[in-house]
Formats: C-alpha cells, sequence, structure tokens
C-alpha cells in the first residue's frame, strides 16, 4: 500500500460521509471536498440516512433542515478544521 493510501486509511473521517451546504468562508467548494477526501472522507452532494456530517456555512438552507430532521451530526467550518487539524484553504486566510 503506498503512503497516500495508507494514511487515507487512517485519516480521521475514514467511513464517514460529509456533505456541505451554504457559502463558506474560510474554504472554497473544491478546497472542502479536496480536505474531505484527504481525511478518509466521501463528500457526498445530498444529504440522506448514510449522512454522517453536515458542514454548514452562511445562509444554510434546506439540506440542514433535513439533516437536523434525519439526526445528522452538524458542524462548522471551525469544527470541521478542529476536527481534521487543518487550515482553511483561502488564500490570506
Amino acid at each position: 500500500m503506498s503512503e497516500a493510501k495508507r494514511s487515507l486509511a487512517q485519516g480521521p473521517l475514514v467511513g464517514n460521509t460529509i456533505v456541505v451546504t451554504g457559502r463558506l468562508t474560510r474554504f472554497t467548494r473544491a478546497q472542502i471536498q479536496e480536505a474531505i477526501a484527504t481525511h478518509g472522507g466521501r463528500a457526498s452532494d445530498s444529504i440522506s440516512k448514510q449522512t454522517d456530517y453536515l458542514v454548514v456555512g452562511e445562509e444554510a438552507g434546506s439540506k440542514l433542515a433535513k439533516a437536523e430532521k434525519l439526526g445528522v451530526a452538524i458542524l462548522t467550518e471551525e469544527q470541521f478544521l478542529e476536527m481534521t487539524g487543518g487550515e482553511s484553504g483561502k488564500p490570506g486566510e
């Protein structure tokens, strides 16, 4: 197994499905999806019973309501950063 694959298997998000909603201030959409994959998670576009986390930005909409209804764990961008030990991806942050 390559080092990259080995590190993925040990990431804090291994086996978790993460959905992102709202306008992000610390990441672009592509950056947070890359961060999810880097830490072993799987990014998804829609909320379902299989969703483990919803990362919410400003003006989160119907995905937030659906996640609350399904009991999905909700994270702010800051909580996502703490969980992954990462830094924001946008320049100047």
